[in-house]
């Protein structure tokens, strides 16, 4: 059974021009035309297309964690109890009125890492 695989429109635009390639509507020197890409690279994505299909045109990172990322969503990313925390409460009515404020200490409460700052 095929995986199915989500492209963006950039990479289908790309996808339909090397259908076009395939059935002889159009060389690859017109593709390259097409898509803004040199020769050499629309023969790359070809091969790569003709060996993997659809896929090939998806980033080969995708889905993956990036390398530099940091592990700390048990710690931080969102409001939940055991996490850590900055937050600000303002003493204003709907936050559409900040900017009506602006040059105006409108700061109630502070939260730093969780804990309060009078």
């Amino acid at each position: 059974m095929k995986e199915m695989v989500t492209l963006s429109k950039k990479k289908l635009s790309r996808l339909m021009v090397l259908n076009e390639i395939e059935v002889g509507r159009i060389t690859g020197r017109e593709a390259a035309e097409l898509l803004a890409l040199s020769l050499r690279h629309v023969r790359r994505i070809l091969t790569a297309y003709r060996k993997e299909g659809a896929a090939a045109l998806a980033h080969g990172s995708r889905g993956r964690r990036p390398h530099n990322a940091l592990d700390r969503g048990d710690k931080v990313g969102s409001i939940e109890v055991g996490k850590r925390a900055d937050i600000i409460v303002l003493d204003i009515p709907r936050h559409q009125q900040l900017p009506y404020w602006f040059g105006v200490n409108l700061v109630a409460k502070v939260v730093k890492n969780g804990v309060i700052i009078e």
